[in-house]
């Protein structure tokens, strides 16, 4: 399957409004090409359109991971482990110090070192208009727009293996990710788990663990829950309760 090299800065900070700025956390920031008409190549029939914001500026969605939520609809997860997360990225890419505002602690208020330049390698978007990527930071010699075949090795260099690879982020992938990628992913990880890396010795949704899930201790947690069955299903902002859940 033929990706997309793009080149472009990741940015977390608007100067002239730092208050309404982006809202950086473990698998998101916000990506600005140098060139817009590569991501347009990457549309196709039945997504929308990609979501450029008035700076030109994109949201990516980190391939193969999933990391605890910073924030999401006034809620979050266990927020000690996601800042964690989100600081991990942050570091890795370079940004130096980073303060966020004491009465808006999503949003950062001063950064040591932006826009940070990189590039993506991505082959489509999701529901929401957002490039699924692999992340890079730095540069690279290939020109951009390159089409290439990724392979496993180059996979290893980018930052969503880094984040599985030290427990920052759940392993979590989509049918549009070839197999070949999908298992040393997921041997990363199961590594991670194996180690105690980052969040998983917290982890409340390793096998054979049992949970009650309400509002209040969902905020608490370090899980991934995808549960369907008769209750409702749990979201951060969900008033809803559920039996004693267990995941495997």
């Amino acid at each position: 399957m033929a990706y997309k090299l793009i080149k472009g800065e990741f940015h977390i900070f608007y100067p002239d409004l730092p208050r309404q700025g982006p809202e950086p956390d473990g698998d998101t920031l916000k990506f600005k090409p140098y060139n817009r008409s590569f991501v347009e190549t990457l549309w196709r029939p039945g997504v929308p359109r990609p979501g450029f914001n008035g700076r030109d500026m994109i949201n990516l969605r980190f391939e193969g991971l999933d990391a605890l939520e910073t924030h999401f609809s006034n809620g979050h997860q266990n927020l000690e482990l996601a800042e964690a997360s989100r600081d991990f990225l942050l570091e890795a890419a370079g940004y130096g110090s980073v303060a966020f505002w004491d009465d808006l602690p999503n949003k950062v208020k001063s950064v040591q070192n932006h826009p940070v330049p990189g590039y993506i390698i991505s082959n489509g978007l999701d529901g929401h208009g957002r490039i699924v990527a692999f992340v890079y930071f730095g540069e690279i010699e290939e020109a951009d727009g390159s089409e290439l075949h990724l392979d496993p090795a180059r996979v290893a260099q980018s930052f969503n293996a880094l984040s599985l690879a030290n427990g920052q982020s759940y392993p979590l992938f989509y049918m549009s990710l070839p197999v070949d990628l999908t298992r040393p992913l997921g041997a990363i990880a199961r590594e991670a788990r194996s180690n105690g890396e980052g969040l998983y010795p917290n982890d409340a949704s390793l096998p054979g663990k049992t949970f009650e899930v309400t509002l209040q201790k969902y905020q608490q947690l370090a899980i991934w829950l995808n549960y369907s069955g008769d209750c409702t299903t749990i979201s951060p902002t969900s008033s809803s309760t559920c039996p004693a859940l267990t995941h495997g």
